[in-house]
């Protein structure tokens, strides 16, 4: 897979992915995966829709605005090398920030 597919925003989606296995979780288990998105509020409800077409459940953020994307899937390289093209077009389409992503890793043990 092209390493361009998993940038967006000056950043690499895959060191997120290097963190987790680091911490010993297994990637073949569904795990919540959370992006973050910023921009002005009249574009807000536009991106959400749009994200929301993507299968995320989203939210806004309580500080800035933005929006706060969440879903539950396998979080594993050929997932984000799917989903990472389709973020970036939405962040460009909307003229937005995209702010990074994470997923959850049960805590206290290895998967």
């Amino acid at each position: 897979m092209s390493a361009s597919k998993f940038h967006c925003g000056g950043m690499d989606a895959r060191e997120v992915l290097d963190v987790i296995v680091a911490k010993g979780a297994n990637l073949a288990n569904p795990r919540e995966a959370v992006f973050y998105f910023y921009g002005a509020e009249e574009k807000l409800p536009e991106l959400q829709t749009d994200l929301e077409r993507l299968g995320f459940f989203v939210h806004s953020t309580k500080t800035e605005p933005g929006r706060i994307a969440r879903m539950n899937t396998v979080v594993d390289e050929a997932w984000l090398g799917q989903m990472m093209p389709n973020l970036c077009a939405i962040v460009s389409d909307h003229g937005v920030e995209y702010d990074g992503w994470e997923a959850s890793i049960p805590e206290g043990h290895k998967e």
